[in-house]
């Protein structure tokens, strides 16, 4: 049997194709499993963080001096 025979090169093919395959299918759960990582986290971070107008207000307060 030489390398070039197709009889000993399919079942590697096959093998290939069906990992490719499967590395794709995971690709694409890990993708939407990332996209709703990302939509949770921008969820809490509007959540939890204060108004900004109210935060902006509290920020230019604390940067000037006290009037005494």
């Amino acid at each position: 049997m030489s390398l070039g025979n197709p009889e000993v090169l399919s079942p590697t093919k096959k093998c290939m194709e069906d990992r490719i395959m499967e590395l794709e299918v995971e690709n694409s759960r890990l993708r939407r499993l990332v996209a709703e990582l990302l939509l949770k986290n921008q969820q809490l971070r509007v959540a939890h963080l204060p108004n900004q107008s109210d935060s902006g207000k509290f920020d230019r307060n604390r940067s000037q001096p006290h009037p005494e």
